[in-house]
This record gives structure tokens, sequence and C-alpha cells, in this order.
């Protein structure tokens, strides 16, 4: 990340925080020295984070404008989101609080930061229809491809950010003005978000 972010210390969001440490895209970002916002709707990963990190927990599930005040959503562990994956198991439900992106980071008083990650197990895109991504101007987004990402690509691409790099199934996406994209970074975004993408999925179909 140092490339998009430099070495300077700046200021995190991250949507669907998770688990404190094991595959979080912020803790290392806090132990050099940043500060943030971590938003997570499941109870108990909420409590772990206020117990772990130092920057503030917001306990409630990000949606869109338009969406009621609070969701259900499946508890898979201690997890809790509104999609299932295939082969997923279900331990149960919980019904949270839920606020547009902008909505939690106006309470914040955030009126600008450095680094958004959103990783929130299908939900994406909603998360992404109620962030003003323009007005807040993150250097860098990660955002997890694996549900309906053609819809979070375009309403990214409306506040002006293209994707330069995929690393695991995080898209990264800067603002238009500053993307540099190395050629293997082409050939990564070509296969997975190109036309490849599509005769992948409609072979997959047939083989069923």
């Amino acid at each position: 990340m140092a490339a998009w972010l430099g070495n300077a210390v700046g200021t995190f969001v991250d949507v669907g925080a998770g688990d404190p440490i094991r595959g979080n895209q912020t803790y290392h970002l806090e132990l050099n020295g940043w500060k943030g916002l971590l938003i997570e709707p499941s109870v108990e990963l909420a409590k772990a984070l206020e117990t772990t990190r130092k920057s503030p927990v917001v306990p409630v599930a990000c949606a869109g404008p338009g969406a009621p005040d609070t969701l259900q959503l499946w508890l898979l562990g201690w997890e809790a989101r509104a999609h299932l994956f295939p082969g997923d198991q279900p331990n149960g439900m919980i019904r949270v609080a839920a606020r547009t992106l902008d909505d939690v980071l106006a309470e914040a008083g955030i009126t600008g930061f450095d680094f958004l990650s959103v990783d929130v197990g299908g939900t994406e895109a909603d998360v992404l229809s109620g962030f003003t991504a323009s007005r807040f101007k993150p250097r860098l987004i990660l955002v997890d491809d694996r549900v309906n990402f053609g819809r979070s690509r375009r309403l990214l691409r409306a506040h002006g950010y293209v994707p330069v790099r995929r690393t695991g199934h995080n898209a990264w996406f800067v603002p238009r003005r500053l993307a540099r994209i190395a050629l293997a970074d082409r050939m990564t975004l070509a296969w997975h978000y190109g036309p490849a993408r599509l005769t992948r999925r409609l072979m997959r179909r047939v083989m069923v």
C-alpha cells in the first residue's frame, strides 16, 4: 500500500472491520501511528475491536440510501453479514442498526481521510451507494470484489475512481488522476474484470 499511501501517518475508515488483527486491513496501519474509524455490526467482533484496537468502533451495518433503520444479518460464528456464499452454514441471525457510510462519517466528524476498506461479505455495492467518495477523497479504496462488483465499480467510477490492482479478493481503486498501472496489474485486471470474467462465468454455468 505504500506506493499509494506513502510513508506518512494518515487516517483510515474500515467498513466490516471484522477480526481486530487476523486478516484485518488496517491493523498494521494503526500500529504505524494511523488513526481511524472501525465499523462492525457483529456485537462480538465489535467488543473484540474495542478491547484490542485503539481506534473508535461504530457497531452498525452500512447500507444504501433508503434502507431500513435496522437490518437482519446472518451469523457465521461471530461474523455478521447479509449475503451467504455457497457452503456457508449460518448459526443464527441478528438485527442491527443500519446507516449510510456518509451518515456514519458525518456523526464521527470526519470530513476527509486517506484509506477506505470495504469488506462486508457481499453487500459492498450497497455500502458504496451510501458513500460520496468525491467529497471525502480517500487516496486508496479497497473493495471485496466477489459479489456485484460491476455495480461497485460503476459507483466508484462516477466519483472519479478507477481500479489499478487486484490482490486476493480485493480490488484497489484510486482517483483517476493518480492512476499508474503496471503491466502485470493491467493483465490481472483484464483477466478478472474484463470480458474474460463473463466468459468464465458462462463456462461455469454450462459445466454445472
